[in-house]
């Protein structure tokens, strides 16, 4: 029988690892429970590692009119934009020596999210400018590794996208 190369699997903390999100709870997911035996796991919760503690104020991308986009919390508009930036540029900077095979990202999340996160205008009961946008840590992380698989926990749900993945993961690992 044919033994595989192990995948490096980047996995957002939050999902199956850390009780990390704004309410203190981790995100349970029958496929990444799955998976998790057969990868080489590397994970983070940028927004614990620059010091935001769980449970805390959520936070939101904020684009203001004239504004550049802004890390907020959602209640009292505490500015985490320039943290966020730093540990960002820093993280993904490191793992550009790793090899990693794949990615999987908090879906909707203003820092991990990759393809369905919302902008607002404001904090509060604000309108949303647009909804499908990546999030501060997870459009790093596109923006570094074009070529690498990235997807979301919500996405792995289609056994499509979730096949397809799979194969790349264990393709790029071999």
């Amino acid at each position: 029988m044919k033994t595989f190369e192990t995948p490096t699997v980047f996995i957002s903390a939050c999902i199956e690892f850390e009780s990390c999100r704004y309410d203190g709870e981790k995100i349970s997911d029958e496929y990444i429970q799955r998976l998790i035996p057969f990868v080489k796991v590397i994970r983070t919760c940028p927004e614990l590692a620059i010091g935001m503690g769980a449970p805390r104020d959520a936070v939101r991308l904020v684009q203001r009119k004239g504004e550049s986009l802004k890390l907020l919390s959602t209640n009292k508009g505490n500015d985490f934009t320039e943290p966020m930036q730093e540990y960002t540029s820093k993280y993904t900077d490191k793992l550009l020596d790793k090899e990693i095979d794949g990615f999987i990202m908090k879906a909707k999340s203003p820092t991990c999210g990759v393809n369905s996160v919302k902008i607002y205008q404001n904090i509060g009961k604000a309108h949303v400018v647009s909804a499908k946008n990546p999030g501060l840590f997870g459009g790093k992380i596109m923006e570094k590794f074009p070529n690498t698989p990235i997807e979301t926990e919500r996405r792995l749900s289609n056994f499509n996208i979730r096949n397809r993945f799979l194969t790349e993961i264990f393709t790029l690992a071999e």
